[in-house]
Formats: C-alpha cells, structure tokens, sequence
C-alpha cells in the first residue's frame, strides 16, 4: 500500500491474479514479475496477469476526486495448438470458469482493495505465440478504477 493510504499497480496486479488464478482447472498463475520465458509442460492451463497501461481522469468540478483508471491483461493460456475442435473445448471450459471469479466481483473493495471502486472487464480468444509455440488461449482486459 502506498504511503497515503491507496493502492499501487503492483499490489493491484498481485490481487488480480491471486483471484483469477484460483478459476476452477487454472494449473499455475503468475503476476508481473514471475513471467517466464517459456511455458512448462505441466503448466497449463496458465494464467499471465500484468499492467498494461494507465489514464488519469478527473471526476468532479476542481479536481476533488481523481480518478485512476488502470488496464491489466489477464492472459489464460488453456492448451498448445494442436486439435482445434479440442483446442477451442478447452477454451470455452477456462472462459467459463474465469468469468465466475470476474462475476463474483460485485461490491467493493473489488479484489479485496481498499481505494479500488470499481472495475470492469472484456475478453477475446486468441492464439498465443509464447517462446516461438502457439497456444490457445483468452485475453482478459480488466479494468479497475481507483479513487
């Protein structure tokens, strides 16, 4: 927690995925500075959460309330390319499972922090290249808003 009592992006990005990465079948997640190089065999499914970028808004007349909107990327990596059929199977069940943790996130503070009021969410399917291999897999935008 930051010296005046709100959150950092680190903290943030630390809670994001400590809740995504207990999604029901998610073999191994990692915050920003536990990236790897490489995908271990027996990590899949894996969950990637990391700051992306961040805008400054004011809110109120005179700037009472500013406002830090903050988007992290939340990237499942659910099954090496191989079988589509099997391959976008695989993505529908971690989709599933990863938007019932996004959905239980009703009330603040979301993601247990305190100072975070709000927050919102997207995602797209994708194929990964990681390490020069292809991966099926769901690229969640989530969105928080601090103040």
């Amino acid at each position: 927690m930051a010296s005046d009592g709100t959150v950092d992006i680190a903290e943030i990005n630390d809670a994001i995925e400590s809740k995504l990465g207990a999604a029901t079948g998610m073999v191994r997640s990692q915050s920003y500075n536990e990236l790897t190089e490489g995908i271990p065999v027996g990590d899949i499914p894996l969950l990637q959460v990391y700051f992306e970028s961040a805008d400054f808004e004011p809110v109120t007349f005179q700037n009472a309330v500013q406002q830090l909107v903050l988007l992290f990327h939340a990237d499942v990596y659910c099954r090496q390319r191989a079988n589509i059929a099997e391959d976008i199977g695989k993505v529908v069940d971690m989709a599933d499972a990863v938007v019932d943790v996004l959905q239980a996130e009703r009330h603040v503070p979301f993601f247990d922090l305190h100072g975070v009021k709000d927050m919102r969410w997207r995602a797209d399917r994708v194929t990964f290249i990681y390490a020069k291999t292809s991966y099926a897999g769901i690229r969640f935008y989530i969105t928080v808003y601090v103040f």
